[in-house]
């Protein structure tokens, strides 16, 4: 059971992914996953079988109907029917912040016996969800693989036992990587890299205030004073984006912060090959967001990219200090100009980064490795059952 693409975000490709290889592996899979626009355009193409079921927010906006007071216990049984109906030797649950699922799937799990798995991204400790009360005695009962260690001391601060808690970073779609590089000389983007500047500084991620992209911008001042032909290409849609503009432009580096909102996947990764470093100085903030592990750091990694990341949650599992980029404190401009700064003037250091970073990602993180960990977890918990 996944929460899988179209909706945006590291979390639902790191569930399509995970899913997506499982079937590669023989896994015969069922998904279970809300409705969301252009859901039927995705399904199609996925690779797996989806099952959509009608959310609360997707039933919203049509009208009163007799059924909306039950809206939610519909959803829930709903899920709980074609669960039970799939009759799965174990149950996956893609992210333990929804609620219902949580609910719904823990239900089926201890009535039918059967052994669930729930990954934690980061979020699911410090975004209360509307059923934690009902969910927090089942969710103890489970399977938990934290995709970072510092999602793991979240899971073990809140009493879950440690022999319930597995740790699987994230990874990255190498294959298709590697398909791009492939046909990447018979694909014409001159508009888009006519926007590019000489020394191209890259990030790529929801534009939220978590991300630190505020502390990026405002350190350009420092990287221009030493590096006059650099320049930060942004790559994302978000709440940020206006702030952001705002914050470029009051500081007289607008001219040099060139926004491009959301790409296809082949204009991204034309991004990143053309970038000469990855930076998302990702920051603890005082609201509940924070970065569980950021699979974009492994993206430029797999283009031979280094990257500079903040020194705070997942982040030093995503990026490895001195190996395949720097880390950063993420609240200091001046510490991460200098990151900046030292990388775009030793070009030797950051293409050694980037290789390190490459055969990495080659080697461990990418979603079939990853997948094939995911898959020993389960198949050393479900054989332990059966004996």
């Amino acid at each position: 059971m996944a929460v899988p693409k179209p909706a945006i975000g590291g979390g639902e490709e790191h569930n399509h992914q995970i899913v997506k290889h499982l079937v590669e592996l023989g896994e015969e899979v069922l998904v279970i996953a809300p409705q969301y626009p252009g859901d039927s355009e995705f399904d199609r193409d996925c690779g797996y079988p989806v099952v959509r079921v009608a959310t609360t927010g997707g039933m919203a906006g049509k009208g009163k109907k007799w059924w909306m007071p039950y809206r939610r216990p519909l959803y829930g049984f709903s899920v709980i029917s074609r669960m039970l109906q799939f009759k799965p030797d174990y149950i996956i649950v893609g992210t333990a912040s929804r609620g219902l699922s949580m609910l719904a799937s823990g239900i089926v799990s201890l009535l039918a016996r059967i052994p669930r798995f729930v990954f934690v991204h980061h979020d699911e400790f410090t975004r209360p969800t509307p059923y934690s009360l009902l969910t927090n005695s089942i969710f103890r009962s489970s399977n938990l693989i934290c995709v970072s260690n510092y999602t793991r001391s979240l899971v073990l601060d809140a009493g879950i036992p440690s022999r319930r808690t597995h740790v699987v970073f994230n990874g990255v779609d190498y294959q298709a990587i590697s398909s791009f590089q492939n046909v990447r000389h018979h694909i014409s983007h001159s508009q888009l890299e006519s926007t590019f500047p000489d020394r191209m500084i890259l990030t790529v991620c929801r534009l939220v205030r978590h991300k630190g992209i505020d502390r990026l911008i405002e350190s350009l001042p420092i990287v221009l004073s030493k590096v006059p032909d650099a320049g930060l290409v942004v790559v994302g849609e978000g709440t940020e984006r206006d702030r952001l503009e705002t914050i470029a432009k009051n500081l007289g580096v607008d001219d040099r912060v060139k926004f491009l909102g959301r790409l296809t996947d082949a204009e991204k990764f034309l991004c990143f090959e053309r970038c000469d470093l990855f930076a998302m100085p990702s920051r603890e903030t005082h609201g509940p967001a924070r970065e569980g592990f950021g699979i974009a750091f492994l993206e430029a990694n797999a283009f031979g990219k280094p990257a500079i990341g903040g020194n705070a949650g997942g982040v030093p599992d995503a990026v490895v200090h001195n190996e395949t980029g720097l880390l950063v404190d993420p609240n200091s401009i001046e510490d991460i100009a200098n990151a900046i700064v030292r990388l775009l003037q030793n070009p030797c250091e950051a293409h050694r980064l980037g290789e390190n970073g490459r055969r990495r990602v080659q080697n461990e993180l990418n979603w079939n490795a990853v997948s094939r960990k995911v898959k020993d977890i389960i198949y050393a918990d479900v054989n332990r059952g059966r004996i």
